[in-house]
């Protein structure tokens, strides 16, 4: 998100990843890191969406097969013409 303040990089999101993102920052494993933070879990997806520029996914068929979840990233980024997906996800590693 430094490089998003910085104006280094644009962040692109939807209402539906920012939604799958509420619902997976809020797990336990994450509250540790993000209180060393300041932060509660709230406060940094409402940052985050602050940060981003929100777009409506493009319509696409069922690409990921093994996480129709995924497909919600690919749509987005397909939207936004993005140049990359930054992410953690496996089913996205080349």
């Amino acid at each position: 998100m430094d490089a998003a303040v910085e104006g280094r990089i644009e962040l692109v999101t939807s209402a539906l990843l920012i939604d799958e993102l509420t619902r997976v920052i809020a797990r336990a494993k994450f509250a540790r890191k993000i209180a060393e933070q300041g932060l509660t879990a709230k406060a940094l997806v409402d940052r985050y969406a602050r940060l981003a520029k929100s777009v409506t996914p493009a319509s696409i068929r069922r690409t990921v097969l093994k996480d129709a979840d995924d497909d919600a990233v690919l749509a987005c980024a397909l939207a936004a013409r993005a140049d990359c997906i930054v992410t953690g996800d496996a089913h996205f590693s080349i």
